[in-house]
């Protein structure tokens, strides 16, 4: 196995759960190594055994997401963006503390400048209709729920954005935002 410093495991980490149309990407210490997994449309497969010695990666995260470096006792968050050859995102970091060590979970947000539309979404008519009516009535209540990776944000996004296409002023309270959409008034 060649050698990679823990910059460069990263790197390529990142690089290929985006190439992979990966979701989330889970570091956690094993008595073998440092086990890598991605989240790719709801499952998590694995991805990587790292050596012992790239331990170095859960700190190289923390630095980029601007998290306490020396703090390994508690839970952190924080994010940083991210770019690959071919495409760019936000990426949301957590680690956690463990008995064998920290773990991290990375969350990957694609950068978009504009909502998904209900096609790329893949929503049949049948189903974008009925649904649109519904976003038009003056009040109500709307559930999104779903597993993690399964199109919740996107989705509630497009929705968002279609109703800022519509002539409707659309306030939201998200923690965080996770996309800034140009007609929506987001906190």
């Amino acid at each position: 196995m060649e050698t990679l410093t823990s910059t460069m495991w990263l790197q390529r980490i990142l690089n290929d759960a985006l190439d992979g149309g990966c979701s989330d990407i889970h570091v956690f210490p094993r008595a073998d190594g440092w086990c890598v997994q991605f989240r790719v449309q709801g499952r998590l497969l694995p991805y990587a055994l790292l050596p012992a010695d790239a331990a170095g990666v859960i700190r190289r995260i923390k630095a980029l997401a601007k998290m306490d470096v020396a703090e390994s006792r508690v839970p952190q968050d924080g994010s940083f963006y991210w770019e690959s050859e071919w495409q760019a995102c936000s990426v949301r970091a957590a680690t956690l503390p463990t008995v064998r060590g920290e773990t991290a979970v990375l969350r990957l947000f694609p950068t978009r400048r504009e909502p998904w539309s209900w096609a790329e979404l893949g929503m049949p008519e049948r189903i974008a209709q009925p649904l649109q009516q519904l976003l038009q009535q003056p009040a109500g209540l709307l559930l999104v729920a779903g597993s993690t990776g399964s199109g919740k944000t996107t989705t509630l996004y497009t929705m968002m954005g279609w109703l800022a296409q519509s002539g409707k002023r659309v306030v939201s309270i998200e923690d965080p935002v996770e996309m800034a959409l140009a007609d929506c008034h987001q906190v």
